[in-house]
């Protein structure tokens, strides 16, 4: 269909068919090399319906996008994954290591503070406890960990057990789970009753406890830097 063209360089209107749209040639007027523009209410071809791209190229391209995106995540997540197992492989026996120093110097904290509580004890009283208390029978009631709980800053703790009672009878259940941390070494895997303790006396002849009874800090005939009050053990009794 035929439209008015007016010349941009001499402003000649002439009538032009469309079908030579955008196409170039002299102008019939001044001479001028002169473009065709499109019609009036024709779009251009770059945005026609024509020539956009169909829904579907656009989902692929998002789809291609999304899967990018997701591949560099993985990828990312991947790498960050590797070194941290990596540095924790590396650091991993660094850490057991500084565990292991930590847990050792607590132990040796808690043998001094027992250390510590049986000589007060054998000041106050004369000799050191007996490794185990009985009654008049001869049955065992509970070992010297409870005549030591004054000595040890529990004195709440010892006002609460019945000593005219066994360490496990009902009356004293209660008291079993408040074992005072000092008997209980940080290196033992607590799998067992919290009552159970690694802390134990070196009782039987040539001790500090024989079968006789515990003696005195002045009966101790080869010094006490060279006598042995109580040591670890896994469990004791």
């Amino acid at each position: 269909m035929p439209f008015q063209f007016t010349c941009p360089y001499c402003f000649k209107k002439t009538l032009v068919d469309d079908a030579i749209a955008g196409e170039s040639g002299p102008c019939a007027s001044c001479g001028k090399i002169i473009t065709v523009p499109e019609p009036p209410g024709r779009l251009p071809p770059a945005i026609g319906p024509a020539n956009r791209p169909p829904l579907k190229v656009h989902a692929v391209r998002a789809r291609r996008r999304v899967l990018a995106w997701s591949v560099q995540a993985v990828g990312l997540i991947a790498a960050v994954s590797v070194v941290f197992s990596l540095s924790s492989y590396l650091l991993w026996p660094t850490f057991q290591g500084l565990k292991a120093r930590r847990d050792r110097v607590a132990s040796f904290n808690n043998l001094q503070r027992i250390a510590e509580a049986l000589n007060a004890y054998a000041i106050q009283h004369g000799s050191y406890p007996p490794p185990v208390v009985s009654d008049a029978s001869g049955k065992p009631l509970y070992s010297w960990r409870v005549l030591l709980l004054e000595q040890l800053g529990e004195a709440y703790l010892a006002s609460k057990f019945r000593r005219d009672l066994a360490w496990d009878a009902p009356e004293n259940a209660s008291i079993l789970s408040q074992c005072p941390s000092v008997f209980l070494c940080p290196t033992f895997n607590r799998t067992q009753v919290a009552s159970s303790a690694n802390y134990a006396l070196i009782t039987g002849n040539n001790t500090l406890f024989p079968g006789s009874g515990p003696l005195s800090p002045s009966q101790i005939a080869d010094g006490r830097v060279r006598t042995l009050l109580v040591v670890e053990v896994d469990t004791a009794g």
